[in-house]
């Protein structure tokens, strides 16, 4: 009995402190996706159109959705996946490029070694952008197959990025890196 509690207290102490608090979970059913959402991040919808949810932004400040009229919403960390449908997106490296350049607007960089998600092949960027604003995109793909598209590729594109500023980097790439550890990925077939 003492072994089985003294195992309990060691696992707790092993989880990071914020996923310990955590008050909420996003659930995907839509894409095969779930987040742990640590205490201090404020979650907003922004992608539910069309009737389909793609992801969640979660916000460092705001706590209502009317901050973000008065520049609170501009440190947050994104989630989203897509049907993997076109072709300038359908390889890893490709999705990866394409989210630095086109909705970042520039070249992508060398990001911190342990960007990633545990158990997926990932690729991550860093990408400098204008008024001291530093954006860090980790993508992975899953899901089994298309043969409607390309029968070589997964059917899923997944990118969780970061927004912050050099202000706040150190800080926010923390909350970051609990969300890449805590985040889980199961696509249904």
């Amino acid at each position: 009995m003492r072994l089985l509690r003294w195992s309990i207290l060691m696992a707790l102490i092993a989880l990071p402190n914020s996923f310990l608090a955590q008050t909420r979970v996003y659930r995907n059913r839509e894409f095969g996706y779930m987040v742990p959402i640590p205490r201090g991040l404020y979650l907003f919808s922004p992608h539910e159109t069309n009737g389909i949810d793609h992801g969640r932004q979660l916000f460092f400040k705001p706590t209502r959705v009317e901050d973000c009229n008065n520049g609170g919403c501009d440190r947050y960390i994104e989630f989203d996946a897509f049907f993997n449908t076109v072709e300038d997106t359908a390889k890893l490296h490709d999705f990866l490029n394409h989210a630095c350049t086109v909705f970042g607007g520039r070249e992508c960089l060398p990001p911190p070694d342990d960007l990633k998600i545990e158990g997926l092949v990932c690729e991550s960027a860093r990408v400098d952008l204008p008024k001291e604003k530093i954006e860090f995109l980790v993508v992975t793909q899953a899901g089994k197959p298309s043969p409607d598209f390309d029968p070589t590729v997964p059917s899923i594109n997944y990118s969780i990025v970061l927004l912050t500023t050099k202000e706040h980097l150190e800080s926010d790439l923390q909350f970051f890196r609990i969300i890449l550890k805590t985040i889980r990925i199961s696509p249904k077939d």
